[in-house]
């Protein structure tokens, strides 16, 4: 039965593209607001 293997690998790759794409909204966020603080 693969089914508990699969679904716990399924959802450690759902968590690890959620956080990638949190990271990269952060990024960009941070990209962007920094050259108006900075001005």
């Amino acid at each position: 039965d693969l089914e508990g293997p699969t679904a716990a690998t399924a959802v450690s790759a759902v968590l690890v593209g959620v956080r990638a794409a949190g990271a990269r909204a952060i990024g960009s966020t941070l990209a962007i607001q920094a050259p108006v603080t900075q001005g």
